[in-house]
C-alpha cells in the first residue's frame, strides 16, 4: 500500500511517500522500488518489511537547465523471501512523480 499515488517535487527540492503491508508479514518481505523515467532519485532500491509498519520513501528532485516538468513512475513489487504466499509477487500502486520547475523569485 502506498500513501500517495502522484506526487509533486520542485527541482532541488524532496518529497516523502509511505510504503506499508496490508498485514504483517509471517517473516520478513522485501519491496522493490524501480524507478521508470527520469528527473528523480530514490532514497532507497528496495524495503524490507518484518511487521506492517510503514517506511518511508524519499523523492529529490534533479536540477536541471531545460523548463520543462520531468515525469517519472515508480513501481513496488513484493519479492518473497520469507515465503510468505500472500505476498508472492504482489504489486502495490504506482506512484507518479512530476519534478516541477522552481517558482521564480519576485524582486
Amino acid at each position: 500500500v502506498v500513501s500517495h499515488t502522484s506526487l509533486s517535487v520542485e527541482e532541488g527540492g524532496t518529497a516523502e511517500y509511505m510504503v506499508s503491508l496490508t498485514k504483517a508479514p509471517s517473516d520478513g518481505e522485501t519491496v522493490t522500488v524501480h524507478l521508470a523515467g527520469t528527473g528523480v532519485n530514490l532514497s532507497a532500491g528496495s524495503l524490507t518489511f518484518t511487521s506492517a509498519a510503514p517506511q518511508t520513501v524519499t523523492v529529490t528532485g534533479h536540477t536541471d537547465s531545460n523548463s520543462a516538468d520531468d515525469q517519472a513512475t515508480v513501481v513496488h513489487t513484493v519479492v518473497t523471501t520469507g515465503g510468505d504466499e500472500d505476498y508472492d509477487g504482489v504489486t502495490a500502486s504506482t506512484v507518479r512523480i512530476t519534478v516541477t520547475e522552481p517558482e521564480a523569485s519576485s524582486s
